[in-house]
């Protein structure tokens, strides 16, 4: 009864393992290869959030990011914020926002009951200017792919001016660029 068993279940052991092999070692293409083989020139998504980035992909080179007037993207150029953000992992003197004459009004961290968590940032305002750091060209890197240093003490030529130094990681829609590499 044993032999015949071993008999039935040798073939199927058998089978199994090259099954196994062939699927353990199949060349299975990835993504990124299939996207480079397909994409002609197209919009890609950014990786974990779907959201379309203003991004080419050629056949000639990498991809270039570019702002909306179609200026790219490049380690210190100045940029200016094109909408309001707020900024959450800052040092705690850069938390608060800025008054209507452009002043910085920081947060008043004794106040009583404490600061809410949705207060504990920096409200940015559109027009605050920074310098690219560095510009983050592969599709499966950050979806916020521009990272923008703000200096304490130095707007850029901008009317606001940061009160402590900190990067930010930005859309393309978020930015614009005001001035070449300096």
């Amino acid at each position: 009864m044993i032999s015949r068993i071993q008999s039935i279940l040798l073939p199927l052991n058998l089978l199994l393992s090259i099954f196994s092999s062939v699927i353990a070692f199949a060349p299975v293409p990835t993504f990124k290869k299939c996207h480079q083989i397909f994409s002609r020139d197209i919009e890609f998504r950014g990786s974990s959030l779907g959201m379309f980035e203003d991004a080419r992909v050629s056949n000639s080179g990498p991809v270039i990011l570019t702002d909306g007037n179609g200026i790219e993207f490049s380690s210190g150029c100045r940029v200016m914020l094109t909408t309001e953000v707020k900024a959450f992992s800052i040092p705690k003197g850069a938390a608060g926002k800025f008054a209507d004459d452009k002043s910085f009004i920081p947060i008043d961290w004794d106040m009583e009951g404490g600061v809410p968590k949705a207060e504990k940032c920096c409200v940015m305002p559109k027009g605050i200017r920074g310098a690219v750091r560095r510009v983050y060209t592969d599709e499966f890197d950050a979806t916020h792919a521009i990272v923008v240093a703000f200096k304490k003490d130095n707007g850029f030529g901008g009317d606001y001016v940061p009160p402590s130094s900190f990067m930010m990681h930005f859309k393309t829609s978020e930015v614009e660029v005001v001035a070449e590499d300096s």
